[in-house]
């Protein structure tokens, strides 16, 4: 077995990271809050309009859950 990854895998991965490269401008400069979170809800990235609506700072969002801006029941 190859220790590397297969190619298709890594043409895959090239060509997310360019659709990144090209959304990034349009998730920095959106009017409207958005987020990325990771699989349990956490954030990971977090634009200008979140942290202008939440009133923090880019740094205190990332890595905090949803959960701690959502209601209880």
């Amino acid at each position: 077995m190859s220790a590397h990854k297969p190619r298709s895998n890594l043409r895959g991965a090239k060509n997310r990271r360019k659709k990144l490269k090209f959304l990034q401008p349009i998730f920095e400069k959106a009017t409207f809050a958005i987020a990325i979170t990771d699989d349990r809800g956490c954030l990971v990235e977090v634009n200008a309009s979140i942290c202008e609506l939440f009133g923090r700072s880019r740094q205190s969002l990332v890595g905090c859950c949803l959960t701690e801006f959502t209601f209880g029941e």
